[in-house]
């Protein structure tokens, strides 16, 4: 009796064991190749089943006694789409070049795609925070930044005070408003500076160039000088005939200069009753010094000798006549 129960349990466990068949079908991002399913075993890699695919599509069937965990390779690539792997389940595959694989069938699947979807999440949500969080530091350092700034200010203002008569104080205050070119902001540096600091160097420096741009400014009358008309003749600025006249300040190495410069000609060919001129500035190192000239291309705008508009950067046509008012 002991010995057929033996045997009968012997056969349950050979029934228990027998393999069982797995089929895998899908498609791919790719036209043809083989695809191969490899599981890792203690003697090495392992071979489940492989086929040659084209068309986009594929079908695997093996054989699989127990739960593995498998990896799709497609031959002559790197990586592969991991997968748990059941005896007797159907899987489908969605198969991308990036490396996504989007693999549904049998529980330990479902249960392996939930869990990578709760990877996915927390890492999703994760970078977010982390962002957010580098956000709010930002903020902090801006606003610890905004004070450290502050008390370096009211530190520089309270020397500024203490030699407000002497040259330090002229040089610290008009320090970078030889980079300034509208008349006003610089007017205001220097109505800060003491009757006693006006009077040293760096003051006077900036009293002479205020000066000189109020020679240039916007309905200030303009000095007289000789430029070359488009046509290479060498004529005054109050020689030429005409209420309105447009100077052109450029270089042959300047780029803009060489896209405005045919503006220039084609709106002389257009309107015979305007003077354009151009002045190179490399040729006209202290014509374009009088004139504030810092950038090119610039186009200042006469009207009876009076300048009454500038800009500088490559300007179009109709922007020009509109400044022209014609």
């Amino acid at each position: 009796m002991k010995y057929l129960l033996t045997c009968i349990f012997l056969l349950a466990a050979t029934s228990f064991l027998a393999a069982q068949t797995f089929h895998i079908q899908g498609n791919i991002e790719l036209d043809k190749g083989e695809l191969l399913v490899l599981t890792q075993q203690v003697e090495g890699m392992d071979t489940l089943a492989q086929t040659k695919f084209e068309n986009n599509r594929f079908a695997l069937t093996g054989n699989l006694q127990e739960p593995v965990v498998a990896l799709l390779k497609i031959a002559g690539y790197e990586g592969g789409f991991v997968m748990i792997l059941e005896p007797g389940m159907e899987y489908t595959a969605k198969l991308t070049r990036n490396g996504a694989g989007d693999i549904r069938g049998g529980k330990l699947q479902d249960i392996y795609n939930d869990y990578q979807k709760i990877v996915a999440d927390a890492n999703a949500e994760s970078r977010a925070l982390n962002k957010k969080a580098s956000e709010a530091a930002a903020q902090k350092l801006k606003a610890k930044a905004n004070k450290v700034q502050q008390a370096a200010f009211d530190k520089m203002n309270n020397i500024v005070r203490k030699n407000a008569d002497n040259v330090l104080a002229a040089y610290l205050q008009t320090a970078g408003s030889e980079r300034i070119m509208e008349l006003e902001p610089l007017k205001q540096i220097y109505s800060l500076l003491s009757e006693k600091a006006k009077e040293t160097a760096p003051g006077k420096l900036l009293e002479a160039r205020i000066a000189d741009l109020e020679k240039v400014g916007i309905a200030a009358t303009a000095p007289d000088f000789t430029l070359t008309t488009p046509e290479g003749k060498q004529v005054s600025l109050y020689s030429v005939k005409g209420k309105l006249k447009i100077i052109d300040f450029w270089a042959s190495w300047c780029g803009p200069c060489r896209m405005q410069g045919p503006i220039i000609d084609q709106l002389a060919a257009s309107h015979s009753n305007v003077v354009f001129g151009k002045v190179n500035v490399d040729e006209e190192p202290d014509l374009a010094s009088e004139y504030g000239i810092t950038s090119i291309p610039t186009l200042i705008i006469f009207r009876d000798g009076r300048v009454i508009d500038q800009v500088t950067g490559v300007t179009s046509k109709a922007s020009i006549e509109r400044m022209l008012g014609l």
